[in-house]
């Protein structure tokens, strides 16, 4: 659970890939805009009445992603998140309904998955470093992995919903909420767009994507990434709804044959193992991206029962030997192309 989602990445590693066919019908003009943020690059395209008022629009959907990236940026002191980290185990702090709103969706799915989403995670931040696809890099020493383990733990982060405050109960605490705040910010900039009267729209933060109405008359289709291969090996065909990736190939290292990702197990404070991708669908953003996470920390059969919990989200996951799940409610939707490559 590194933060991922703040990090650079080249558009062609991203686990979700979008496929763009002439539209069937005309259906207004498709405005196209893409603007760095929160570390990477939003991407939106929408199709309007009008181009004036659909450019209006993408605009405010850009305001809207730039807010809530003041707000939930790790790095800008001026940020809420900062000030929590930097606070909130000497004393409660004051936090905004917005912010609340993100802590309490955290900890619903950490306690759902018995502490394998956990964004008390931070704590491990600066161990592990991941310079980029395959780049080398050291594994930390057990000994300062195990000084950070017992910082983490999300029943030691103390919210206070009249108060509106959250506190830590340890010094050194600290939370990363980069595991919700993309799917979150497509999901609300995809709001933004549809209030303004935009017919359909597809919003990408980094490969995290809220999409709703058509694309010109046909449907949104997205190609799914194969993990260890080029390209996709199948194609999901999007409702209004969120979809996002989590994978072990964005930011990795290989030691002595075993592969090192970004996703890191709260519980050990090392990679997690056993799932290669994990691909969730539904209609919260900041949940689905949080799904995700935890579906790669416990493994396929241990993700698919947490997701028994949640029956408006669907998944594709392909386990670290190659093993294709889909849940029942993508599988009309969903269309194979060829196996993933092993």
């Amino acid at each position: 659970m590194v933060g991922r989602k703040y990090q650079h990445f080249p558009a062609a590693i991203f686990a979700i890939l979008l496929l763009i066919a002439p539209a069937a019908r005309a259906a207004g003009p498709l405005i196209e805009e893409r603007r760095p943020a929160m570390g990477g690059v939003a991407h939106i395209m929408a199709y309007g009445r009008a181009e004036e008022p659909t450019r209006k629009a993408l605009a405010a959907a850009f305001l809207e992603i730039a807010r809530l990236e003041k707000i939930f940026s790790p790095y800008d002191k001026e940020s809420e998140l900062f000030k929590v980290n930097s606070r909130a185990a000497k004393e409660p702090v004051k936090i905004s309904k917005e912010f609340q709103g993100i802590i309490v969706l955290a900890q619903e799915v950490a306690k759902k998955s018995g502490g394998s989403f956990d964004i008390s995670f931070a704590a491990l931040n600066g161990l592990w470093h991941f310079p980029g696809p395959g780049a080398p890099a050291p594994i930390p020493p057990a000994y300062e992995i195990a000084a950070r383990r017992p910082l983490v733990g999300y029943q030691n982060i103390v919210l206070n919903p009249e108060k509106s405050t959250i506190f830590f109960q340890k010094e050194g605490m600290a939370i990363g909420l980069s595991s919700l705040v993309k799917g979150y910010a497509a999901e609300r900039a995809g709001a933004i767009l549809k209030a303004a009267g935009v017919s359909g729209a597809m919003v990408s933060l980094s490969g995290d994507i809220y999409s709703f109405g058509d694309k010109g008359g046909e449907k949104w289709l997205i190609g799914i990434k194969d993990p260890r291969g080029e390209g996709y090996f199948a194609t999901l065909e999007l409702l209004d709804e969120a979809i996002v990736t989590s994978g072990d190939y964005e930011r990795y290292f290989e030691k002595d044959g075993q592969r090192y990702h970004h996703i890191l197990d709260p519980k050990s404070g090392y990679p997690a193992q056993g799932v290669r991708q994990v691909t969730i669908t539904g209609p919260n953003g900041a949940l689905a991206d949080a799904l995700a996470t935890a579906v790669m920390v416990l493994g396929a059969n241990e993700g698919l029962k947490l997701l028994a919990a949640y029956p408006a989200y669907g998944a594709i996951i392909i386990d670290n030997k190659n093993e294709l799940y889909v849940t029942q409610n993508l599988k009309k939707r969903l269309y194979k192309e060829r196996a993933p490559t092993p």
